[in-house]
This record gives structure tokens, sequence and C-alpha cells, in this order.
């Protein structure tokens, strides 16, 4: 997958999966941009992440870049995004498409970092006068690493 997460403190991810309840971790996106700090918590067999971002009134802001990438930058599938809970002042658009990647050198794919590849592109688009708060949870499937679930808080301005 093309997001980078570290966690952080004291619970590593086999005790996360086990219940820890939460951890500080930092996503990478696909582009390179540091998101902010999201909160993974734990049932018995999922990891839900918990993260927020803001969009303009009437705006469209992204949310994220999913590649599934070979170490030469071709693709092997495309991740499957579910809304969960759709949003109640916004659309989740969704589309294939290329975009930026991002791994860290350690990975042999970091050498696509500066390359277009294909992926999914997620975004969060604001109803034209909505301003307040607004929630999301959706559902990344991907060709080998299974699910995540990810509960975005959006906060419109």
């Amino acid at each position: 997958m093309n997001m980078h997460i570290r966690i952080f403190g004291f619970c590593g991810l086999a005790a996360l999966l086990a219940g820890c309840q939460a951890s500080r971790v930092t996503v990478d996106t696909a582009d390179g941009q540091a998101l902010p700090h999201a909160v993974l918590t734990a049932g018995a067999s999922q990891a839900t992440i918990s993260r927020s971002i803001t969009v303009p009134s009437g705006g469209t802001n992204k949310v994220a870049f999913v590649a599934f990438t070979n170490p030469d930058c071709t693709n092997f599938g495309y991740a499957t995004v579910r809304e969960v809970v759709p949003p109640e002042h916004g659309a989740l658009d969704v589309k294939q498409t290329e975009g930026f990647g991002y791994w860290v050198e350690k990975n042999p794919r970091s050498q696509c970092n500066n390359k277009r590849v294909s992926g999914v592109l997620i975004q969060y688009r604001s109803k034209p006068g909505f301003t307040g708060i607004d929630h999301v949870t959706y559902e990344i499937f991907a060709p080998t690493t299974g699910l995540r679930r990810y509960d975005l808080t959006v906060n419109v301005l």
C-alpha cells in the first residue's frame, strides 16, 4: 500500500490488534505530504484509523491516493473503496487515476516516488454553503493486504 504508517507509543502492532486501545501514528500520503496524527483503535479483528482534514465550504480536498505497485513501478491491482457511513454534508469521490506514491527509502518501490503510478484517488467534496463538521467512514480493500477502515472527521470552513 502506498501509505506509510508509523506506530508510536508502547503499543506495538500485535498488541494493537489484540485490543490495545489507541496509539499515535503518522501517515504519509502518496505525494509525500505528512498528514495530521491519527489514532488507531482495534477490535477483535480490524484496526480503524481515525483522522481529520479541513476543506473549504464547496471545495474539495484529497483524502488519500492508494497505489499497489511492483518494484518496477507497474501496477498490480487497484484498491476497492466502500463507504460504510456516507457524509451528510458532502460526498466522497473515488476514481482510478495516476498520482505520486510514497515509499520509504528502504523500500524497493522508493524509486517510484518521483514517477506517476496508477492508483485510486479518494477526495472529499463539501456541499456549497455548508460550514461545520462532517463525518465519513470508509473501507479500503487492498489486493494483497486486506481491509483497512477509516473514520474521517471533516472540518468544513
